[in-house]
């Protein structure tokens, strides 16, 4: 079997981070995405941090951290009165 040359200078810590996170990152997207579908669906919209935070069993630090992350992709419409889904974020 033949050994397999890897790159030291490009394996940083981000890197390595990146490879566990951004997958799990894009499943827990899907979470929030629905979980404000499901708000919007029973009228309860904008989807507030703290309904968002109490339905996933999240802190809210951690939903606000996401609902940025979202809103920087254009998936969510995100302020402090809550959340909305954006067109792109009803496609998802």
């Amino acid at each position: 079997m033949k050994a397999i040359k890897i790159d030291k200078k490009k394996i940083t810590p981000a890197y390595v981070e990146s490879l566990y996170i951004e997958p799990a990152e894009d499943s827990h997207s899907d979470m929030y995405l629905k979980a404000i579908y499901l708000f919007k669906e029973s009228n309860e919209y904008p989807a507030k941090v703290a309904s968002i935070s109490r339905i996933l069993k999240i802190s809210a630090p951690s939903v606000v951290q996401m609902l940025k992350k979202l809103n920087k992709k254009g998936l969510v419409q995100y302020s402090k009165k809550g959340a909305t889904l954006t067109t792109k974020g009803m496609k998802m």
